[in-house]
């Protein structure tokens, strides 16, 4: 995973980091393509 490399991580916490941001609804996986960030929300006020 490029992610591990760039941030220095196993890949069990990236996979664990990338599960939480989708259970948020900050990130969508796409089987075969990747994951990709979500549109994120805006601050209210």
């Amino acid at each position: 995973m490029a992610i591990c490399d760039e941030f220095g991580i196993s890949q069990v916490t990236a996979k664990r980091v990338l599960t939480e941001l989708r259970k948020e609804g900050l990130a969508a996986m796409y089987p075969g393509v990747g994951t990709f960030v979500t549109e994120l929300p805006q601050p209210e006020g």
